[in-house]
This record gives structure tokens, C-alpha cells and sequence, in this order.
């Protein structure tokens, strides 16, 4: 419950900011990737390994001639593991981009990202927070459209700790 109340606030405080932000954009990604550690489902304290499946829509804060930006996204996980079952999940997560090379003005970047935040949805009751930091590289296709692609090391948390990797891909029509 303190999960929820805790994105809500930030959420809105998100919005609220990128009010007064001159700068910004939207985009949509696709995510896929893994994780594996211990299932707190299994009683006897069994791992396994997930795959990992999601997509979303972003709200990228501030310009992007500037060397650290802001990013909240709201994703739609899917987690196929090997047995016969699989899980739905929402997340929303809050982060920063922070822009590596010395030339903002470049068509091209590499950045760093880290993104935190809670499965505020889930079908089977299983919600969890997670931690994503990784690097990524972008390029503008034109004044109003960036590609970007990420790869990312996840931990995931719940009463265990889970780790993988995921790999992310989009698209940005930034506000300047």
C-alpha cells in the first residue's frame, strides 16, 4: 500500500514539474530481457530464470542540449518463466539520463541511466521494486525524432533479490 502512495507522490510531482520545464518529450520503448535469483513463490526456496517482455510509453524532462535529464516511464511487463504459468505487471519508474559525451549539440550521444520504481500492478499480487543502471546511445533522425537503445543491469526486490539484464529500444519526439 505504501508502494502506491509513494509512486502517486511522485508521480504528481513529476507532472508538476515538467509544468514548469521548458524542455522535454514523450516516447514509446520496447523492453526485453531477463532476470534469475530465488522465487519467493517456491516454498522450498527453489531459482529459476525469467524472460522478460514489456513496453511503454515515456516522459523525458528537459532539454536535449542539456547534460542531465529527467525520465519517468510507465511500462507493461510480461515475465514468461519455464514452468506453465506467466505474469502481468505494471511499473512506473523515475530516472535520470546523464549525457556522457562532451558535445550536447551532437546528433549522436552515449549516456548513462539509472531508473527506479515499483510493479504498482500486478495479476498475481507479486509486486516488487526495481533498479535499473545502465548505458545507452541515441541519435537524432530529425529536430523532432530521436532513437535510442539501452542495455541495462536490473535488480529486482521483493523478499528476495533478483538480477538480469534488459535491453531497451525507442523512440523520442523531443519539446525543445
Amino acid at each position: 500500500m505504501h508502494v502506491r502512495a509513494v509512486t502517486v507522490a511522485l508521480f504528481l510531482g513529476v507532472v508538476l514539474y515538467a509544468g514548469t520545464s521548458r524542455a522535454g518529450g514523450v516516447g514509446v520503448l520496447d523492453m526485453t530481457g531477463f532476470h534469475a535469483g530465488v522465487d519467493p513463490a517456491d516454498l522450498e526456496g527453489g531459482g529459476g530464470t525469467w524472460f522478460d517482455q514489456g513496453g511503454g510509453l515515456e516522459l523525458w524532462i528537459g532539454a536535449k542540449a542539456s547534460r542531465i535529464n529527467g525520465r519517468m516511464r510507465v511500462l507493461y511487463n510480461y515475465v514468461t518463466p519455464a514452468e506453465d504459468y506467466a505474469s502481468h505487471f505494471a511499473l512506473v519508474t523515475f530516472g535520470l539520463e546523464v549525457q556522457l559525451l562532451n558535445n550536447l549539440e551532437s546528433p549522436f550521444g552515449l549516456h548513462m541511466h539509472l531508473d527506479l520504481g515499483p510493479a504498482i500492478l500486478a495479476l498475481q499480487h507479486e509486486e516488487f521494486g526495481m533498479a535499473d543502471l545502465g548505458l545507452g546511445i541515441h541519435g537524432d533522425l530529425s529536430e523532432h525524432v530521436t532513437l535510442f537503445a539501452e542495455v541495462s543491469g536490473q535488480m529486482r526486490f521483493r523478499r528476495y533479490v533478483w538480477g538480469g539484464a534488459v535491453f531497451t529500444g525507442g523512440v523520442r519526439f523531443p519539446i525543445d
